[in-house]
């Protein structure tokens, strides 16, 4: 099917794509509607299996420990980075709420839920209904949108800033004569950078979005750009202010060195090496794909749709998807931000992504089948994989309610521990505390209302007590003897647990319990 001219400005969907026929339009419907339910069930599903906190949500979580609003100025621990809004959402959380895995995973899935019918309200805006619906198909069912919906982290935050901003964007575009959406979008920007770090990236896309259509506007409308890129100047300039101050220097130098791999490297055939590398990777994958290689389908058809809206001359939606991505790889280049490798540090990118990739595959649709038939069973045919996915990632989280084993098992180990220790019988933990697993500090300061470090014990008060429970990583170490203690206490219980370390393969963790109890005849 040819594509057809370039619609007028003001049209709200993309004319110019190929034509999704009048007749299609229930079906396409029907299968939004399932999109919906499965990108809503899968979402919903996962987080009430309460998977175990893993490592990354566990160095989140433990900076929320005793912790109080203005607190994190003075400093994150673990070397954290993270938005200072989004913290003080989790934060409200665990006050309000507690420290379940429930409560503590409600802001990114909401964040996750309200995501879904945001980016449905832009691809109806920038795509055909056909290509709409594929786009939000791809959305719905694909893993690295669901997964970071349900984590203590704050991606799904960056994908939701992402597809709002671009939206309005897009919508005063299409109707510049608008001008309180301009408005809005000024009013948004503190917020939005203050609970998305790499936000900044799309809201300085949209600015370069927008120039060719403000240049032809009149003086108010040049004003309000012109605001906009003064508050956006200013509130990144504050942010960066408030991250100077959250996140210490060891934490930006521990980062570049983690994200190093990220970064473009500056020899000529390293270079192709590793754009060809970053652009068929985990930053591909929608809805599926993988490292070296995995996602150059979907790599494909995204350039398929970057070619079709560019042979339309829709310069506008290229702008406002490719600018974030350019802005990106600079601040990559500089060593500011990782570009591609992990989709969880891309989820800013991902409304742009599932927009050019829906594109371009129902382009390629039309290009194969010339008909409307043809056209029509190959997009349902589509549809109904995407759907496939969605319900195979639903039974897979049913087989797998962890992200990895050891999660499980150091949250069952934690319990069983405070289990024997009792609420009235104080816990003291005898390793490096800030050196140890984040995920067990959690679990161990959360489940157990006395958990000791063993630098801040006394144990002439521990002794008033009569009883205690020592915990401590193995190491090779010696099990401690009651003499060694600073009271006459006598042993009465030894529990050995062990946790594969899936960070690292091959090594397991053993945890030692120890109940001591004061040796009556020593007194």
């Amino acid at each position: 099917m040819a594509i057809a001219e370039l619609a007028p400005k003001e049209s709200v969907a993309a004319a110019d794509h190929p034509r999704t026929a009048p007749g299609w339009l229930p079906t396409m419907q029907r299968w939004t509607i399932v999109f919906l339910l499965v990108g809503v069930g899968w979402r919903l599903f996962r987080y009430l299996l309460q998977f175990p906190i893993w490592g990354d949500e566990a160095y989140t979580c433990i900076n929320l420990t005793d912790q109080t609003y203005l607190g994190f100025l003075d400093g994150l621990r673990c070397n954290l980075v993270a938005p200072l809004l989004f913290l003080w959402g989790e934060l409200t959380a665990l006050h309000w709420l507690g420290s379940s895995e429930l409560a503590m995973r409600l802001l990114p899935v909401l964040a996750g839920l309200a995501a879904l019918p945001v980016f449905w309200k832009l691809a109806r805006q920038v795509l055909d209904p056909a290509a709409a619906t594929l786009a939000f198909g791809i959305l719905a069912v694909a893993y690295y949108p669901v997964r970071h919906a349900v984590e203590v982290k704050p991606y799904s935050l960056d994908l939701l800033v992402s597809a709002g901003l671009i939206s309005i964007a897009y919508a005063w575009l299409t109707q510049p004569q608008r001008v309180n959406l301009l408005t809005l979008l000024c009013m948004l920007l503190p917020p939005a950078l203050l609970i998305s770090n790499p936000v900044v990236f799309v809201a300085g896309g949209i600015s370069v979005a927008l120039l060719p259509t403000v240049w032809r506007e009149p003086a108010r409308t040049k004003a309000l750009w012109a605001a906009y890129n003064i508050v956006l100047g200013l509130t990144f300039l504050g942010c960066l202010y408030l991250n100077a101050r959250m996140q210490p220097a060891s934490a930006v130098q521990m980062l570049e060195r983690f994200w190093s791999h990220t970064f473009p490297p500056m020899e000529p055939l390293a270079l192709l090496k590793w754009l060809a590398l970053t652009h068929t990777g985990n930053m591909m994958a929608y809805p599926l794909g993988g490292k070296n290689g995995g996602s150059a389908v979907t790599f494909l058809l995204f350039l398929v749709g970057v070619w079709h809206f560019a042979r339309a001359r829709r310069w506008d939606v290229l702008l406002l998807c490719l600018t974030p991505f350019a802005l990106t790889f600079i601040a990559a280049c500089l060593r500011r931000y990782p570009y591609g490798d992990s989709a969880r540090l891309c989820q800013h990118l991902a409304p742009a992504t599932c927009l050019l990739i829906a594109a371009g595959a129902f382009t390629s649709i039309s290009w194969i089948w010339r008909n409307a038939r043809g056209q029509q069973i190959a997009t349902g045919f589509v549809c109904g994989m995407l759907a496939i996915i969605g319900v195979a990632g639903i039974a897979r989280d049913l087989v797998q309610p962890y992200k990895q084993t050891g999660d499980q098992e150091c949250r069952r180990i934690v319990r069983a521990i405070v289990d024997q220790a009792g609420t009235e019988c104080p816990v003291v933990f005898l390793n490096d505390w800030d050196q140890s697993q984040p995920e067990l500090l959690w679990y161990l300061s959360q489940g157990h209302p006395q958990v000791i470090r063993h630098e801040r014990a006394n144990w002439s008060e521990l002794a008033l007590g009569g009883r205690v429970v020592c915990l401590r990583i193995a190491h090779d170490k010696a099990p401690p003897q009651p003499h060694e203690l600073p009271a006459p206490w006598r042993l009465n219980r030894h529990d050995t647990y062990s946790r594969p370390l899936d960070y690292h393969i091959g090594i397991t963790e053993i945890l030692e319990a120890f109940e001591f109890q004061i040796d009556s005849h020593k007194r």
